[in-house]
């Protein structure tokens, strides 16, 4: 009698198996960096709107080219602006663009509106708030809470 080699490999459901675990690894990390991603880019906004209100603030109290200063808060934009009142079409403003899945949901300003204008000397601003939010996950959001003394 003659015996039969036996042949090693690996069965197709051993394949599969394989096949299947990879995909649900891989899904779990794409799926931990877009969050990761979404966070990082949430925060990076909320920064720039931070960032620029403190920009308009200092330019008001240095009087920087004898002017005082404001930002103006849009949909998906920031706009620094020069004097009290926010003109769109100025070449003088400072445009700062979100990334596309980050927008500004609400605007709280004392006064009403959506222009933070900085006072001359002082560096007091009418106090409000404005929140960010991604646009895949609403209720994921950063306020900024600008304060009557013009503190961020």
């Amino acid at each position: 009698m003659t015996k039969l080699a036996k042949v090693r490999g690996l069965t197709l459901i051993e394949v599969l198996v394989v096949i299947s675990v990879m995909a649900i690894i891989i899904t779990i990390v794409l799926m931990s960096f877009s969050t990761f991603n979404n966070n990082y880019l949430l925060e990076g906004s909320t920064q720039t709107v931070g960032v620029t209100l403190k920009d308009a603030r200092a330019r008001t109290l240095s009087a920087k080219d004898g002017f005082q200063y404001g930002v103006h808060i849009g949909s998906t934009s920031v706009t620094l602006f020069r004097g009290n009142v926010f003109s769109a079409g100025a070449s003088s403003n400072e445009v700062k663009n979100l990334p596309s899945s980050v927008a500004i949901g609400t605007t709280t300003i004392s006064g009403g509106g959506f222009d933070f204008i900085f006072a001359r000397l002082r560096g007091t601003v009418q106090s409000g708030t404005t929140s960010l939010y991604l646009i895949s996950d609403p209720l994921r959001y950063k306020t900024v809470i600008i304060e009557e003394s013009g503190l961020i």
